[in-house]
């Protein structure tokens, strides 16, 4: 009776070990998806991040530019500005 008992609950271990085994390997590659897609998501933050920057530089220099040409046909006591082209 004792080594049924034993017998049924060493394959019970064995199955529960099993499906223990399969669970933790499932975690660990919704895990490793996971910590891939965040990365691929924080490339592209960065990449949006320079673009911006990239962006904003240029902007500020363009009007830096036609400040300097407004501001230099006002002293030159220009009746009306010149086009402003870009």
């Amino acid at each position: 009776m004792e080594l049924d008992a034993l017998t049924l609950c060493c394959r019970h271990l064995r199955s529960e070990r099993d499906e223990t085994i399969a669970r933790l390997a499932k975690q660990k590659h919704a895990a490793h998806a996971m910590c891939h897609r965040m990365r691929m998501k924080l490339r592209k933050m960065e990449l949006s991040n320079r673009l911006l920057l990239a962006l904003f530089l240029a902007s500020e220099r363009h009007n830096r530019v036609i400040t300097e040409r407004a501001v230099a046909a006002i002293e030159a006591g220009m009746e009306e500005l010149p086009a402003l082209g870009v």
